[in-house]
């Protein structure tokens, strides 16, 4: 995963998006690789944040709370909200409703069960209690992921 990696080389991104032309690179068997392109959030790693940029629908529950965010954390937290909408095509959460992460489940109704496990891991409201960014791969929805990959 990119995130995984900028974060091995003491790079964080702090708002990832979704863009509609985005940059891709081939890789085997057909498939395509999603690349980070746009740095301008990026800073260097440290264990805690105070201050925010980016899109306030991917901020996480713990900066609506306590007005501080860890970049691990971040990360799953913007990589689930990334994986809700492009499983549902709608965000996960209104600005409003992040600070106790209420989301609107009538879009999850066709999603699979690994799908469900995965969003709710990545999007658990609290952080101590979130996905970790290297167990992500652990998930069942993304070892299905690798299978077809291989």
């Amino acid at each position: 995963m990119s995130s995984r990696g900028s974060h091995a080389r003491s790079t964080f991104h702090k708002n990832k998006l979704l863009i509609s032309r985005g940059v891709t690179s081939s890789i085997p068997n057909n498939f395509f690789q999603a690349l980070l392109i746009d740095f301008g959030c990026a800073c260097e790693v440290r264990e805690e944040y105070t201050s925010f940029c980016g899109t306030s629908e991917y901020y996480p529950p713990e900066w609506y709370r306590h007005g501080r965010y860890a970049p691990g954390p971040l990360c799953v937290w913007q990589l689930g909200c990334l994986l809700y909408i492009l499983l549902t095509g709608a965000i996960p959460f209104e600005k409003e409703d992040i600070r106790e992460a209420k989301r609107a489940t009538k879009y999850e109704k066709h999603l699979s069960y690994d799908a469900l496990e995965a969003i709710n891991a990545m999007l658990e409201p609290e952080e101590s209690k979130r996905v970790k960014l290297d167990d992500l791969d652990k998930l069942s929805f993304f070892k299905s992921w690798d299978q077809i990959n291989a």
